[in-house]
């Protein structure tokens, strides 16, 4: 069972699952359930029908989602500006800030630390957001700024980070954010979303290629080419999320493809239009140990 939050977008943005304590979703947020947004933010059960709506012009365009582990509340950015939705509510607040110039992917980290790719300054924002005691959000960092061209997706894995570059390529930092190497595996084009398989090998949407990629992160080759199939193609594919049952969700042009993890093959489209984010809340807790920061903005975020 997995609860999907969807933003429906024609630009490229990231997957975000995240780790943290359990928090109360609201009964209508059920497992399952997934949010498509395009102007309105639109909840829908497992097989389609009709749950609830937010609508607020703002989300026009927000091509990326993450979860807050603290409080369950919706974090989105649309190439603009950041954007924080009440999961109860729909109630949104426009976040700014004089160092957002293009923020496109977001990610919460173990740390319960928000993390934004910003293209237009070639780095990752370090936000904390909702914390007692502090504003509404305080920019604590601006990383990589050495290292990135264009950044887009993010993702984290034993106390390192993996960015997707315009560059064509995944800039890996260490849990200090200091430069570690960048892989450079054949064939990559205009990267998008980035996520770790259950196996520990990094998957990366090629959306040059319309496949996916599945890298050794140790040292960037190749381990296998993921295509989509005549029933379930790889239009435009954007981000990628783990799901709890052995499979992965692609966001492409035409919906969300589904894979089974094993063998690689793609088993459903979930019929929705053009996706780009994604994130998903598994049932049960769970922990995750990391080094450094804990950072793991791409483990899962599990609920009872």
């Amino acid at each position: 069972m997995k609860h999907l939050i969807i933003m429906a977008a024609l630009m490229l943005a990231g997957i975000a699952l995240v780790t943290g304590p359990a928090f109360a979703v609201p009964t209508e947020n059920a497992p399952g359930n997934f949010i498509t947004g395009d102007g309105t933010l639109t909840e829908y059960d497992g097989d389609g029908s009709l749950v609830r709506t937010f609508t607020d012009p703002a989300l026009s365009g927000a091509d990326s989602v993450a979860i807050s582990p603290r409080t369950g509340n919706y974090f989105a950015a649309d190439g603009t500006r950041l954007y924080s939705i009440d999961a109860t509510t729909g109630a949104v607040t426009v976040i700014t800030n004089s160092k957002f110039n293009a923020p496109t992917d977001v990610a919460f980290a173990s740390n319960q630390r928000l993390y934004v790719t910003d293209r237009g300054s070639d780095t990752i924002l370090e936000l904390l957001v909702e914390m007692p005691g502090l504003p509404t959000y305080v920019l604590k960092n601006q990383i990589g700024q050495a290292y990135l061209t264009d950044p887009s997706g993010l993702a984290f894995h034993l106390g390192r980070m993996y960015i997707s570059s315009g560059a064509s390529d995944i800039v890996v930092l260490n849990n200090t954010f200091g430069y570690v190497g960048t892989l450079n595996p054949a064939g990559l084009i205009n990267p998008g979303g980035l996520a770790f398989s259950t196996g520990g090998n990094l998957y990366v949407v090629n959306r040059g290629a319309g496949n996916i990629l599945e890298l050794d992160p140790s040292n960037g080759s190749i381990v296998r080419t993921i295509s989509g199939s005549v029933a379930n193609p790889l239009n435009d594919p954007r981000n990628i999320a783990m799901s709890i049952d052995g499979h992965f969700l692609v966001t492409t042009a035409d919906g969300v493809v589904e894979f089974d993890e094993l063998s690689g093959q793609a088993t459903r489209t979930f019929a929705l239009g053009p996706m780009s984010g994604i994130a998903a809340v598994a049932p049960e807790p769970i922990t995750m140990v990391l080094l450094g920061l804990g950072l793991a903005g791409l483990a899962y975020r599990r609920r009872k």
